[in-house]
């Protein structure tokens, strides 16, 4: 345990995984699915074994952040019919922004969420369609 969260008796702890560990899709990565998907059961762990310490564990699964000279910026600019067709598939029309998931990670390490740990919560705007 990370000892000044345990000496102030609260505290969150926030992990960053993606829908890509909630749900299987046909690409190659099943490396990192895997990882993000431990990333959501380790979430789990952390809160019960921390909660009696007043001390909370979230994780947020972004969908597809769009933000320049990474990963989307790439695809966009050489996969543009892939780009497009991801595109398409959010219901909203569009790739999220990295404001939109800072503002969710924000809200859940405030006190004012102070009975909600061991969740994990989608920023994807309805990217991904399972039941949980």
């Amino acid at each position: 345990m990370i000892p000044w969260i345990a000496e102030q008796n609260s505290g969150s702890i926030i992990l960053v995984s993606s829908t890509s560990g909630l749900e299987c899709d046909p690409a190659p990565d099943s490396g990192y699915t895997a990882a993000r998907a431990a990333l959501i059961a380790y979430t789990k762990k952390l809160a019960v074994m921390h909660a009696p310490q007043g001390i909370r564990a979230n994780a947020i699964t972004p969908g597809s952040i769009e933000f320049p000279g990474l990963v989307w910026a790439a695809v966009k600019e050489d996969q543009p019919e892939f780009y497009e067709s991801v595109r398409a598939s959010v219901p909203p029309g569009r790739l999220g922004t990295p404001e939109e998931v800072a503002d969710v990670a924000v809200f859940l390490a405030s006190p004012r969420v102070h009975w909600v740990t061991g969740e994990c919560v989608s920023i994807d705007s309805a990217q991904h369609r399972g039941m949980r």
